[in-house]
Order: structure tokens, then C-alpha cells, then sequence
């Protein structure tokens, strides 16, 4: 599926000329094997490292120049707040939870395709990709409020 092999499709056809580092982090199993084996099949030794899932990815993450997320679905696309508040430039999948995150943020969304995420580095390059740059207290504040109003209507309803 294009969720596994699209990123290392797009390896080596960076519009400026130069091989990007890629880097791939997943959960384990068999698309993890898959994705190494593709890799490797396309010669990306040397431009791409296939991460199994870490606890905390925030550490490989800031030292990267573009977050890219081409999941088919999100729920709550967590890993995209972690990469705004890295300061990272990020592009998501206009797909459940991960499209609608960046269309209410201001967001770069691109289609799960191999092309898609081509023209999402592409775009990066032109400087059209930037951080959310999402202010975190006011969206925590808006959210505390929300709950207190949702339990203050279930206290006012006698609904526990």
C-alpha cells in the first residue's frame, strides 16, 4: 500500500537537486519488514533509516526539517501537535482526523499518495510549509472550558 512504500518512493527526487534523509518510524510487524525490505530493494541505504515504533520519537523528531504524515487515519492526530510544538513544519494526509486537524490550524494537507507527499517536500522546498505555531494555552483553556460546560449541563440534567 502506498502507506508503506510512498515515502520511500519519493527518497532521491528532491527538486533542489539534493538526496533527502528520510526517516520512517512505524509501528513493528509485517509492514515494518516490508518497509525495510522496500528500502533496500531501492537503494536507500544510504538516504533512509526505517524506525520501529519508540516511546518517545520527540528526540528524532527535532532534528528533522519537515514532518510528514501520510496516515489514512488519525483519530486525534497527537503526533501532529507534537510536531508544532518541535517548531516543525508539518504536512498531513487529507485523510480522517489528520485533514481536519490542519484545515482548523492552517495546515498543509496532501493527498496518501506517492505524489502527494512528492509535493508536499516540493512545497517545503518553496518555503509554503511552515509550523501550525498553534498557542497551546489558549487551546488547553478552551478545552478546560468545554469540558466544564459539557459537566455543568450533565450536573444540571442529573445525568452521571
Amino acid at each position: 500500500g502506498v502507506h508503506v512504500q510512498g515515502p520511500a518512493d519519493v527518497a532521491g527526487k528532491s527538486a533542489s537537486g539534493y538526496a533527502p534523509q528520510l526517516i520512517v518510524i512505524g509501528g513493528g510487524g509485517e509492514l515494518y519488514e516490508e518497509t525495510c525490505q522496500y528500502a533496500a530493494e531501492l537503494g536507500l541505504s544510504d538516504h533512509a533509516a526505517v524506525i520501529c515504533a519508540v516511546d518517545n520519537p520527540m528526540a528524532i523528531m527535532k532534528k528533522c526539517d519537515l514532518f510528514l504524515l501520510p496516515s489514512l487515519y488519525e483519530g486525534g492526530p497527537l503526533v501532529l501537535m507534537e510536531a508544532d510544538t518541535l517548531g516543525l513544519p508539518a504536512a498531513a494526509a487529507d485523510s480522517p482526523g489528520c485533514g481536519d486537524f490542519m484545515r482548523e490550524n492552517g495546515g498543509y494537507c496532501m493527498p496518501c499518495t506517492a505524489d502527494g507527499i512528492l509535493e508536499a517536500i516540493h512545497a517545503f522546498e518553496r518555503g509554503e510549509i511552515k509550523p501550525l505555531g498553534i498557542n497551546y494555552e489558549i487551546r488547553n483553556r478552551e478545552a478546560v472550558e468545554t469540558l466544564t460546560e459539557k459537566l455543568q449541563i450533565k450536573k444540571e440534567l442529573h445525568i452521571d
